[in-house]
């Protein structure tokens, strides 16, 4: 399966980074998918779980959200 560039920043740093599968995000219109060569897109993020999905064998990474923006662009 195709994966993706993971970057979590905050404003003071980038607080991870690495490849995933697919990404959850909890976004102002309801939680957001996004997997590899989603179309780009900037959105308002809300408070909740983001969810990494690292690889196919269903290893993942929890982070809390407590609001900001995504923004996807070029995988």
């Amino acid at each position: 399966m195709k994966s993706l560039k993971v970057n979590i920043v905050t404003p003071e740093k980038v607080a991870w980074e690495a490849e995933a599968v697919s990404v959850t995000l909890p976004g102002s219109d309801g939680y957001l998918g996004v997997w590899a060569n989603h179309a780009p897109l900037v959105t308002g993020l809300v408070p909740g779980v983001i969810i990494i999905k690292l690889d196919d064998s269903g290893q993942t990474k929890l982070m809390a959200c407590s609001g900001g923006f995504v923004e996807i662009s070029r995988n």
